[in-house]
């Protein structure tokens, strides 16, 4: 016995959609496919998937007296030509006609009475013409004929019959010479009269033509733009289509076994036959086909309004998604889902303060130089060139005293017969171990030279490269580095380390529900599964593919606690950003993505808002207050004397920062500096003022005319001020700190 199978092929261009799921990287379609299986075994071929189709995401199940055995996947040309189905479509309407004076409505009845009648007196004046010159021609030729008549041979009665024809006629054409002469003068003078009147009503109706026919020209031109938008968008939708027309689709081939005619595996013949069996064995089957399309997503936009008056602000949550596969979803349950979110990095942000750590250097000896402990890598400095010079002269320095203890140690080489260096045991070599001069100074000296003509013509950081190929002794100033460097000129250099301790300091907490969409936006159902929230947005839409995104409103928040500070760190930058620290007390979840900006009804720009959890906070910087003004005093280094036997040098440094409220209210202020962290004990570094900061933790009051503050010390040396400074008020932050570096050591930037 023969076993057919039935084939059937289903497209899914002829298809509803069930429901789309789309995440933040990609789209889940779920498909519900009505159709009827023959008994045996069926084929059931479902073509037109995109051909990104992730193939081991397909799922097939339904319900119905069936099994389902097999499925197939597959790419397959595409059969359909992009011409074929979207053909394109010509322009029907005709240009139109000339312009005719049945066209315009105007009333010519009089002007076609006078033309008439024209007509009329030019027939009677020929008429008349006429009649004068017959008659001028019949007396002519009766004159020629009695000319010819001879007297002597002619016939008394016949020429007193001719005499009496000529008078009876001369007679009648005489008169009729003068009645035609009188109607052409008459015919004449009412042509002219007729004529003048033709004039001046032909006049009226071409004056009254012309404003018809601008009206006309005007409608007509309307009509072409018309005609040329509708082609323009014709063409644009066309384009948009032919952007994501796929020469290759996927299919799915699901092979179903109906239950009426399971026989045993071994008794089964591969023969095929097109819709074979019975119409009365007929079963309805649903299937279900499930599948994850790469590419299509949503992401998180927001429109966030800040009061400062009422320290509050407004969030708007708004989800932006768009198709850009070859499927178009028909009526289908859309569901936004966070799963898999993905984002993109932050903009320009307040400065922060890093590490500033340094040590005892054991391969240089002599007087220390305290630029290192003065001024750290990442703060404004010399100029590029500047500091290149400094680094030359330093070079050239190390290589005077290279080239002094290379002569000295060969000189010391020729009288002694062991290797016995000149300074003994205790004198260090020249090549030190852990510098990068190694074994060879003065080759590497060279190099290092070659390297930094390198690095400006890169015009790249010189204190970028490793501090050992310098020495120890820098600059007076250390030029600035790459992140402030390309802050100053406006440029982002903002790391992933940054964006987490920016996650790190958002822990402040806040309560809010969401707020009733306004009547013009359709609220969507939030649910939340684990770590991940859904969004079913209401209604059943239709998914074309298309370049333009959707937008749709998620959640309107009112966010009532809102703090504002003004950020100054002084050492990166003079000045005073404004920052808002905003908590998110909804039990939404507030995903990193664009946001546009309106502080007090004047709208700012664009930002990005970080991830913020449910009564979690964020910060958002407003940028630069020039209403509070910062200045930083260039530091200072003061050497303090020890006496001949003392085996230390000890400096004190002082760095000023002065800040005025020029605002008509008092504002919260953090000023940042920082002092040299040590990571050597023979390298002591000790805060001088504010007084009492000596462990990471502390804090202490300060002294304040008006207003009030207090300075602490965190993190990686980070001294910082938290003051309310009244308005019109200012005052002056002085950070002091000491170090004392052994003799005979150099000290280094870690």
């Amino acid at each position: 016995m023969s076993l057919s199978v039935s084939t059937a092929e289903i497209v899914v261009s002829d298809l509803p959609t069930k429901s789309v799921t789309l995440t933040p990287l990609r789209a889940t379609v779920v498909r519900e496919i009505q159709t009827t299986i023959q008994p045996g075994q069926n084929e059931i071929t479902i073509v037109g998937l995109d051909p990104q189709v992730d193939p081991d995401s397909i799922r097939v199940d339904g319900s119905g007296s069936a099994i389902i055995t097999d499925i197939q996947t597959d790419k397959v040309p595409r059969r359909e030509n992009f011409e074929d189905v979207y053909p394109e479509e010509s322009d029907t309407e005709l240009s139109d006609a000339t312009d005719s004076d049945e066209d315009f409505g105007i009333d010519d009845s009089e002007l076609q009475a006078v033309r008439k009648e024209i007509a009329e007196v030019e027939a009677a004046l020929a008429k008349a013409r006429g009649n004068q010159s017959m008659s001028l021609a019949v007396s002519n030729f009766m004159e020629g004929y009695g000319k010819k008549l001879s007297m002597e041979n002619a016939d008394a009665a016949k020429l007193n019959d001719f005499l009496q024809l000529y008078v009876q006629q001369h007679s009648v054409e005489c008169e009729r010479h003068h009645k035609s002469t009188v109607e052409i003068q008459e015919a004449e003078k009412s042509l002219e009269r007729l004529n003048r009147k033709r004039d001046r009503l032909e006049a009226t109706y071409n004056k009254a033509k012309e404003a018809a026919l601008k009206d006309a020209r005007k409608e007509r031109r309307k009509r072409q733009r018309e005609r040329e938008e509708k082609k323009k968008k014709q063409l644009q939708l066309r384009n948009e289509r032919k952007r994501f027309w796929t020469h290759t689709v996927s299919q799915v081939v699901v092979h179903v076994d109906s239950h009426s005619m399971m026989t045993p595996g071994s008794s089964r013949r591969s023969s095929i036959v097109e819709k074979t069996g019975s119409s009365t064995d007929v079963a309805d089957v649903t299937l279900r086909l499930t599948y994850v399309i790469p590419g299509p997503r949503w992401v998180s936009r927001y429109d966030l309004r800040i009061s400062t008056p009422s320290s509050s602000a407004r969030l708007t949550y708004r989800a932006e998604f768009h198709n850009s596969c070859s499927e178009t979803w028909r009526d289908a349950q859309v569901t936004l889902s966070t799963s898999q979110a993905s984002f993109s990095g932050l903009e320009e942000r307040i400065p922060e303060l890093q590490g500033w750590h340094i040590k005892l250097d054991p391969n240089n000896a002599g007087q220390p130089s305290w630029n290192n402990i003065l001024r750290s890598l990442d703060e404004p400095g010399l100029s590029l060139q500047g500091h290149a010079k400094s680094l030359r002269q330093q070079l050239e320095l190390q290589k005077a005293a290279q080239q002094r203890l290379t002569n000295a140690y060969q000189q010391a080489q020729a009288p002694q017969a062991a290797p016995v260096s000149l300074f003994g045991q205790a004198a260090p070599r020249p090549a030190a171990q852990s510098g990068l001069f190694g074994s060879n100074a003065q080759q590497q000296i060279q190099s290092q030279q070659q390297g930094i003509e390198r690095v400006l013509q890169r015009g790249e950081r010189l204190d970028m490269l490793p501090p050992a190929g310098f020495g120890m002794a820098q600059g007076p100033a250390a030029a600035p580095s790459r992140s402030s460097y390309l802050n100053s000129i406006g440029l982002n250099a903002e790391s992933e380390e940054h964006e987490s301790e920016d996650g790190e300091e958002d822990d402040d907490a806040d309560s809010q529900t969401i707020a009733a969409a306004s009547l013009e936006h359709q609220d969507s159902v939030k649910q939340d599964y684990g770590l991940t929230t859904t969004y079913d947005l209401p209604g059943r839409r239709t998914l074309a593919p298309s370049s333009v995104p959707r937008r749709h409103v998620l959640a309107e928040l009112d966010l009532k606690s809102m703090a504002l500070t003004y950020i100054i760190v002084p050492k990166i930058r003079a000045a005073a950003f404004l920052r808002a620290r905003i908590q998110n007390t909804s039990s939404v979840t507030i995903l990193r993505g664009r946001a546009g900006m309106t502080v007090d009804g004047t709208f700012l720009g664009t930002t990005t808002l970080p991830n913020c959890a449910p009564n979690d906070s964020f910060n958002i910087s407003l940028g630069v207050d020039p209403s509070i003004q910062v200045t930083y005093a260039k530091p200072s280094v003061r050497r303090i004397g020890g006496g001949f036997f003392s085996k230390e040098h000890t400096a004190v440094f002082r760095r000023t920062c002065w800040v005025k409220n020029t605002k008509s209210i008092a504002v919260d202020l953090i000023v940042s500096d920082q002092v040299p962290l040590s990571e050597d004990d023979k390298l002591r570094v000790q805060i001088l003022g504010p007084k009492g900061l000596e462990r990471e933790g502390d804090q202490v009051k300060i002294a304040m005319q008006y207003g009030s503050g207090t300075a602490s010390l965190a993190k990686n040396g980070e001294v910082k001020w938290t003051l309310k400074l009244q308005p019109g008020k200012d005052i002056r932050l002085a950070l002091e700190y000491e170090a004392k570096v052994p003799q005979g050591s150099q000290v280094a930037v870690v």
